[in-house]
């Protein structure tokens, strides 16, 4: 954690980072927005053990566990503008319903869709203006949409900036930057969108290439592996995560009373959940611990940092990612939770 003895200090490196990023600063009472300055954002985010983009994966996890989505929404632009991209996002919101359940995640999920549009809808919406303008040509200037079309055209533009599911064989930065040099006014009904001639011409030469990006993303083929395969693929990432740890406790082979859940859970926690794209393990393994730390759940929490460091995150990575779950879920579980792992945080390097 970021160490100074100077509190003007400390707020005012918090108000640059909360500026930079577009934090959300709590007030409502005299002090409480220096708190979240100084504690939340000058002590803590800005501590460098741990990078700002992982960082807000430990904020969207305690958010997203504590279901409060009215702050969901308030921090999914700083979380785009932290690094993440929009897919992480959505899948650091699927890995949260392992631990939390799945109405919470689709709590969170709803939340998010509202804000960056939903996948469906967006695919069809880029691919009616990108070929929309490809048909006109690149003499057009604007593209007339009716009001009902207006608010899932603006999620299309928001969407394609905040770089949906951009990976190395894809088309960057066209497909992102394909709408951005537009020009916008707004009317009452039959809005009009003016777009200026670069990015219709950015349209009209990328059009194909931005379906194939949301045709590969959006509408991926359903997973066909059968319950054996999946299975199998859940055995070896479980085994890979945690090692020898993979079969103690509540997972250990003779324990009757949870074998038949567990075997659920290595089907479609490690089986699915853990091999689905758009998110890396090393973030992934930071959506369990910060998970874990906001449930209380301590016992799981101490096999999974364990497992943290033999994956390669340092006990100062790990002890960040946990300690900036405090100030959304509340200090007391984030202390507990680092008081528990004091033990495994100690262990040297194998």
């Amino acid at each position: 954690m970021t160490e100074s003895n100077d509190r003007t200090e400390l707020r005012e490196a918090g108000a640059r980072l909360a500026e930079e990023l577009g934090l959300p600063v709590p007030a409502g009472a005299p002090g409480l927005d220096a708190f979240a300055l100084e504690a939340g954002f000058g002590s803590l985010m800005a501590d460098p053990a741990l990078p700002p983009a992982d960082r807000m994966v430990a904020v969207l996890c305690a958010l997203a566990q504590k279901d409060r989505q009215g702050d969901i929404a308030a921090h999914i632009r700083p979380a785009v503008k932290a690094g993440l991209e929009a897919r992480e996002i959505r899948e650091i919101f699927v890995q949260c319903g392992l631990y939390g359940g799945l109405p919470m995640a689709a709590h969170a999920l709803n939340t998010l869709n509202a804000q960056l549009g939903y996948p469906d809808r967006v695919l069809a919406t880029v691919q009616k203006c990108a070929y929309s303008l490809k048909s006109a040509g690149p003499s057009a200037t604007r593209c007339r949409t009716g009001a009902p079309g207006v608010a899932t055209r603006q999620a299309a533009l928001r969407l394609l900036r905040f770089r949906y599911g951009p990976s190395g064989d894809e088309p960057q930065p066209q497909a992102q930057w394909a709408f951005q040099g537009r020009k916008e006014t707004s009317g009452h009904r039959g809005r009009i969108r003016e777009v200026n001639r670069s990015a219709v011409v950015k349209c009209h030469i990328y059009f194909q290439q931005i379906d194939a990006v949301f045709d590969r993303h959006l509408h991926r083929e359903e997973d066909a592996r059968d319950l054996a395969a999946l299975e199998a693929d859940g055995r070896a990432t479980m085994h890979e995560l945690h090692g020898e740890r993979a079969e103690s406790g509540y997972a250990a082979p003779g324990n009757a009373a949870s074998a038949g859940l567990y075997r659920i859970a290595i089907l479609y926690g490690y089986g699915a959940i853990w091999h689905r794209p758009g998110l890396s393990h090393r973030r992934r393994m930071i959506v369990a611990l910060a998970s874990m730390a906001v449930l209380g759940l301590h016992d799981t929490l101490a096999k999974f940092a364990a497992s943290a460091r033999a994956m390669g995150l340092t006990p100062a990575e790990i002890s960040a990612a946990i300690a900036q779950t405090a100030p959304y879920a509340g200090f007391p579980p984030a202390l507990n939770a680092l008081g528990r792992l004091a033990d495994v945080l100690a262990e040297p390097e194998d």
